[in-house]
């Protein structure tokens, strides 16, 4: 019923044409907000940078990795002594 309550202050054609008018605005500023978004988004899912960050992760684990292992061998060669 919320949207009911929007028309019932239309009494005149007049009114009908601001209120057409409001809302082809709000949908043009929502429309424009969507297409910048979409650019935003495609400027920062290019193939450069999917490569960069893909092969970044990996460099990031892989050290965590040769560290971890490093601990590991450097724990294990002193409780064997």
């Amino acid at each position: 019923m919320k949207t009911r309550s929007k028309y019932l202050s239309v009494h005149s054609l007049e009114d009908l044409d601001e209120a057409i008018a409001r809302n082809r605005g709000r949908i043009e500023r929502k429309g424009k907000e969507v297409a910048d978004r979409f650019a935003e988004v495609q400027e920062f899912y290019t193939p450069q940078h999917l490569i960069t960050q893909g092969l970044r992760q990996t460099a990031l684990n892989l050290n965590f990795y040769r560290n971890a292992l490093g601990i590991v061998g450097a724990l294990k060669h002193k409780l064997l002594k």
